[in-house]
């Protein structure tokens, strides 16, 4: 296919509840040609656990050839 995408999620069950999700969408260009669009977002409970913040929220593009 042209367009793939994935997600994947970690959460920790602790006192904190960290929770990790990683959503990524590729396209193929060409035959060996590829850019992906990745995304990082993690967070945790803080404030004495009433609140839930996301610690940090990253995305990266890449291109990526096979041979």
């Amino acid at each position: 296919p042209s367009f793939m995408g994935s997600m994947s999620v970690l959460y920790s069950p602790s006192e904190d509840q960290l929770l990790f999700i990683n959503p990524t969408v590729s396209y193929s260009i060409k035959d060996n040609w590829n850019i992906d669009l990745i995304g990082q977002i993690a967070g945790s409970k803080y404030d004495n656990g009433t609140k839930y913040g996301f610690l940090s929220k990253l995305l990266f593009l890449r291109l990526k050839w096979s041979f």
